[in-house]
């Protein structure tokens, strides 16, 4: 079962040849597997009505001289776009290294900063005493430093709002003095 398949695979891929050239295992399993010889034969006889169905085409003058050449053991023929592609090559290269050159080097990442051991000491704060922020003027300052800009900024808001409301009252509301 397992020599049916791989004959199989072996016509598959070796259409185009004749049973001849085939390996000698499947030379002997041709001769005991009649379903496997059978299906040889169909792949010969296809092989043969197919090679007979293309017509024959000459080569031009000029490929058939590179192919002798070639077959003699001549020079292989050199691809036409290799100076392109080198200069192409090149080109990429050269842009890399640019930007390469151009970026600027990549820093590691900045720990976080750990608080020293003596930070109660530093900020002159015990802290057995419970800290009482609400009537200090300085947290007051800063709550209103922080808040103003955001304040403004709604403010603005506000504002648009309002003048897109009254252009498109203006624009789609009818007008009492008519059109």
């Amino acid at each position: 079962m397992i020599r049916c398949w791989l004959a199989t695979l072996w016509l598959i891929r070796h259409a185009d040849e004749t049973a001849d050239r085939a390996p000698a295992w499947l030379a002997r399993h041709w001769t005991t597997c009649p379903p496997c010889h059978a299906r040889s034969e169909a792949h010969a006889r296809m092989a043969r009505q197919l090679a007979a169905a293309v017509p024959r085409v000459e080569p031009p003058p000029f490929l058939a001289a590179r192919l002798a050449a070639v077959a003699r053991g001549g020079a292989a023929p050199r691809a036409g776009h290799s100076g392109r592609a080198l200069r192409l090559a090149g080109f990429t290269a050269l842009v890399a290294l640019s930007v390469w050159l151009v970026m600027p080097p990549r820093r590691p990442p900045v720990k976080p900063a750990t608080p020293p051991a003596n930070l109660a000491a530093l900020m002159d704060v015990t802290l057995a005493e419970p800290v009482r922020l609400a009537g200090d003027p300085r947290v007051a300052a800063v709550t209103q430093a922080l808040d103003q800009p955001l304040q403004q900024e709604f403010n603005r808001l506000l504002a648009d709002a309002g003048s897109v409301w009254h252009s498109l009252a203006a624009d789609f509301s009818p007008s009492p003095f008519g059109p």
